[in-house]
């Protein structure tokens, strides 16, 4: 039997409507949260690369950066790709 609650007025079952996050949304969010915690963005870097121990590189393209001058830390928002340093090297060249 079904409850009272998932049936409408003419007893015909009520569909909950799908919610679909877009990734802007999410960005939205990460921003207001970084405001919070007192981040400020760094405008026009164009590029970052992250080095590992084992030799790979995270490369970032027009990233969104901020930092935080309390811990020094800093954030990069965006999608990333993880290559090998020659192909970094052989770039810069």
């Amino acid at each position: 039997m079904k409850r009272c609650s998932e049936l409408d007025d003419t007893g015909a079952r009520r569909k909950k409507k799908a919610v679909h996050k877009t990734a802007t949304s999410d960005d939205k969010k990460l921003m207001t949260t970084l405001k919070k915690l007192g981040v400020t963005a760094i405008p026009a870097i164009e590029e970052v690369n992250m080095f590992k121990e084992n030799g790979e590189v995270i490369h970032f393209v027009n990233p969104k950066v901020c930092n935080s001058t309390r811990p020094h830390r800093f954030t990069m928002c965006r999608t990333h790709v993880t290559t090998c340093m020659t192909m970094i090297v052989r770039d810069l060249a």
